[in-house]
């Protein structure tokens, strides 16, 4: 690394840049642009309109090719970007902006409809980019994970360090499908896990007599990425890529309610099941080159599979909680353990919530399934669930989603 220097720029002339594409927001290690709900993108723009604090963006500048990549930042500086060019409104919750003792209502508008006093305050807020030059990938990793509060990077972070940039961008093509949305959780979504998942189906479409790409183990997706990133270098292995993504584009993904409700008949009691199938009937569709799945393409696709639907696991704590740490993608002593971090409290809460629902059991009988906890808690946690449920679509629709893994709707 060359050099570091800070420097402020105001949001009018970052959107600018950004709007030009002068920033590269493809670093391997980030995440994915929209990753941010709207509440979180609304609450970050009023922060910037009330000129709270906000720590300094991180980005390295390659002194060759003048190119700039954005290391830390990435969900804030595409989130200025999206407000500026009116593509969300704020949350209607804001309160009014107070600008020279003039109030100003912001709640429910894009940027274009703000009064132009309080578009100026946008504009004209400076935030502060820490410019590293000519940073090695190492730094960057380090770097990155410091900034993450020591978190380590995960190994889908890691393998996205291996993949070449005509790979990178077939996975997220693929990965941008409206198929994900309706297979996968928020939480899964949130770890990045859907890219994890198409390079797994890339792995099963590539067997060769040479490559049985079979185990998802990370040292094997890992030497599938080098393989791949081969592949891909013939300008005809892309050119047939990319035919495949263009035909995912050109209308959505249909699959009727019969497929759907034979997939719950067949595979529910079984997560891994479920994913493996759906991610079969996914690129069977691919390869067909269709875009709508009936029960006659899923049969076909299914013809050598017994379909014989298990007999359904009596409703138990002990199921309630298999099943829960199952789709968070946990184990039941993680669930159960006094450990705090956020990534276990809300599966936690909600395996509490939904024993109580579901089962005649009292709190403090469940409060001795999580490590003998107190019936209070217990009691404050279930009304917490009932209290987002009713507030977050998002949690709803995880809560719905475990009570239809459970065989309760």
């Amino acid at each position: 690394m060359e050099d570091i220097k800070t420097s402020p720029k105001s949001l009018r002339s970052l959107v600018g840049e950004i709007n030009k594409g002068k920033y590269n927001f493809d670093l391997p290690i980030q995440r994915r642009a929209g990753i941010w709900k709207p509440k979180e993108k609304s609450l970050f723009i009023d922060t910037l309109l009330r000129n709270y604090p906000i720590y300094p963006a991180l980005v390295n500048k390659h002194s060759d090719t003048k190119e700039i990549d954005v290391v830390d930042f990435k969900q804030r500086f595409t989130t200025i970007a999206a407000f500026a060019n009116d593509e969300f409104k704020l949350s209607k919750n804001l309160k009014p902006l107070t600008i020279d003792g003039t109030e100003y209502e912001i709640a429910g508008k894009k940027f274009s409809k703000l009064d132009e006093t309080v578009q100026s305050r946008f504009n004209d807020r400076d935030i502060s980019i820490i410019t590293m030059t000519d940073a090695t990938e190492e730094e960057i990793v380090d770097i990155f994970e410091r900034i993450n509060m020591g978190h380590q990077l995960s190994n889908g972070q890691k393998r996205s360090t291996i993949e070449s940039n005509e790979v990178r961008e077939i996975i997220y093509s693929i990965a941008d499908h409206p198929f994900f949305e309706k297979v996968l959780s928020p939480a899964q979504f949130k770890k990045n896990l859907d890219r994890d998942i198409v390079i797994q189906c890339l792995m099963l479409t590539e067997k060769t007599d040479k490559n049985n790409f079979t185990s998802f183990r990370d040292v094997d997706m890992n030497k599938f990425i080098m393989y791949y990133n081969d592949k891909i270098a013939d300008p005809n292995e892309k050119q047939f890529a990319e035919k495949k993504i263009e035909n995912l584009g050109n209308t959505d993904l249909v699959i009727t309610d019969d497929v759907l409700d034979f997939m719950v008949m067949n595979y529910c009691n079984d997560i891994r099941s479920l994913e493996g199938q759906l991610k079969r009937l996914f690129f069977c569709s691919i390869m067909e080159q269709t875009n709508y799945i009936d029960m006659n393409f899923a049969s076909e696709v299914f013809k050598d599979q017994k379909t014989i639907k298990k007999a359904q696991e009596p409703l138990t704590k002990e199921f309630i909680l298999k099943t829960t740490a199952e789709f968070y993608y946990l184990t039941i002593s993680q669930i159960i353990s006094k450990n705090r971090t956020r990534n276990l409290v809300t599966p936690r809460e909600i395996c509490m919530y939904l024993m109580r629902e579901l089962l005649d059991v009292t709190f403090s009988e469940i409060g001795v399934t999580f490590s003998n906890r107190d019936h209070s808690t217990v009691m404050k946690a279930c009304k917490r669930v009932e209290t987002k449920i009713k507030k977050d679509p998002d949690y709803k629709l995880a809560v719905d989603k475990l009570k239809q893994k459970l065989g309760t709707m």
